[in-house]
């Protein structure tokens, strides 16, 4: 079997997925590499968020941002960072692959003590594969 094709494919979704996934994290406002050496970072109390990166914004992916599933944990991770990393003010992401957050999401939101320092995106695939990229909030 001639496995010369069968890697320059691998090689090839490799690196189609490393630009769009460049490229979306610029969209979302991630200013340098997101999960550096393709891992996600541990913060010091044992959590590890979804995207991270070393200049002060840390993310977590749901289907759908709801009262119970995103703002809790981004808090956690903007707190958690703040703490280890205090030479950045911390901003958070949420991003989603729903259009719209949950009606309860938006009310949990408010109360937030990092509302001012916490985006939503939705990220959606639009037609002829193009990535699209909303943002939610603010």
């Amino acid at each position: 079997m001639d496995h010369e094709p069968v890697l320059i494919t691998t090689i090839a979704v490799g690196l189609m997925a490393a630009f769009i996934g460049g490229f979306v994290a610029k969209r979302l406002g991630f200013p340098s590499a997101v999960n550096p050496g393709g891992r996600k970072q541990r913060l010091s109390n044992g959590r590890y968020p979804d995207l991270w990166c070393a200049d002060g914004v840390v993310g977590e992916v749901k289907n759908q941002i709801t009262a119970d599933w995103g703002p809790g944990q981004i808090e956690d991770y903007i707190r958690q960072c703040d703490e280890d990393w205090p030479e950045f003010e911390w901003r958070g992401v949420l991003v989603q692959g729903e259009e719209e957050m949950a009606p309860n999401a938006e009310r949990r939101l408010e109360e937030s003590p990092y509302l001012d320092r916490i985006e939503i995106y939705s990220v959606r695939e639009a037609k002829r594969g193009r990535i699209e990229v909303e943002q939610l909030l603010p």
